[in-house]
């Protein structure tokens, strides 16, 4: 799923067809301390989402995306869903994007709501912004924060 090539995917087990399936990433950075020992200590460490992208399977079961939703910081009464099987108003394009921008992100779920399919995906792509290296806020241009993927995600 994170390695760009459209030819593999990630697909849900079938046990969990009947039941919402939830793509999870938690932002977090690595805080080490080198008291005597080497500790690794995450964090939780906000962005600034501007939106998701999905590529779709491309071999088979392209109308599998009905009822997908971008749910961020938890908050499902803010989730932004699709409303066809191919995504966003019947958009016959091998790609979904979810696009909100939001600040201070913790974690970004996709969900998986449809209870007859298993849920899919070639290719996922979080873009957001990370000004955390300027010092003052008048420093801050968005132009010059960078523009980072997540490669980081759990499944259930």
């Amino acid at each position: 799923m994170f390695d760009e090539n459209a030819d593999t995917s990630w697909h849900s087990a079938a046990r969990y067809t009947h039941l919402a399936k939830t793509m999870r990433v938690d932002f977090k950075v690595c805080n080490i301390s080198f008291w005597g020992y080497d500790r690794y200590n995450f964090i939780q460490k906000p962005i600034d989402f501007v939106m998701l992208t999905i590529r779709k399977r491309k071999d088979c079961c392209f109308e599998r995306y009905l009822n997908v939703c971008l749910v961020l910081n938890e908050d499902e009464s803010d989730q932004l869903c699709t409303n066809t099987p191919d995504g966003f108003n019947d958009d016959k394009s091998p790609f979904i994007t979810w696009y909100k921008p939001a600040k201070k992100v913790r974690t970004v779920e996709l969900v998986f709501r449809d209870q007859h399919t298993p849920a899919q995906i070639a290719d996922l792509k979080i873009f957001y912004n990370d000004c955390s290296n300027f010092k003052r806020a008048g420093e801050v241009d968005t132009h010059h924060c960078t523009c980072k993927k997540s490669r980081n995600a759990t499944h259930h």
